[in-house]
């Protein structure tokens, strides 16, 4: 049986008849690595998305885009979910070999579903941002009030302190005020 050695040492010697020198063969190596831990990296962020997506799904807005007349984009928010853990559960399972080996395709999939994750996290922070618009709207003192006239009081000429618009017709007896009052 031969030495371990001399087995490397006719397999360099095959790879230098190919051309490949051990600084080829490094540098392919550690390019290899190197997809590997941008995968890994890619395998982690989508991680993170998802735990992201799960806990705005909880959020009012997130509520709201599960519900039954939002079907069709419930289907798509929950199919993302499912498509990343399945991803990721197929990345952490396999073997270092089939890691190595399926390393541009598995980094561009993860970045994919990652983007797709992003885009639905993106679209209920908008919907919540939405909701909270409209209710600090409706919560907040109307900033116009209008008054009538009863008659004995002249319309305002414009020169009080509160500012008048639009001009009050002479004849009509309602007019708006601004109030710049807090209460």
């Amino acid at each position: 049986m031969a030495a371990p050695w001399e087995i490397v040492g006719k397999a360099s010697n095959l790879l230098q008849l190919l051309g490949l020198d051990a600084v080829t063969l490094i540098a392919m190596a550690m390019s290899v690595l190197w997809l590997h831990d941008h995968a890994k990296e890619e395998c982690r962020k989508l991680e993170e998305s998802a735990r992201m997506l799960r806990s705005l799904l909880r959020t009012p807005a997130g509520s709201w885009i599960m519900m039954e007349q939002h079907l069709q984009l419930g289907v798509l928010v929950t199919g993302a979910l499912s498509d990343a853990h399945a991803l990721v559960e197929s990345y952490n399972g396999s073997t270092l070999f089939s890691r190595l080996r399926r390393g541009r395709s598995v980094s561009r999939q993860l970045r994919d579903l990652q983007g797709r994750i992003d885009s639905y996290c993106g679209l209920i922070l908008f919907v919540n941002a939405c909701h909270l618009i409209v209710v600090q709207a409706n919560s907040l003192p109307s900033l116009v009030r209008t008054e009538t006239n009863d008659g004995d009081v002249p319309p305002s000429t414009g020169h009080s302190i509160d500012a008048e618009t639009p001009a009050a017709a002479p004849d009509d007896d309602t007019h708006v005020i601004i109030d710049v009052r807090h209460e």
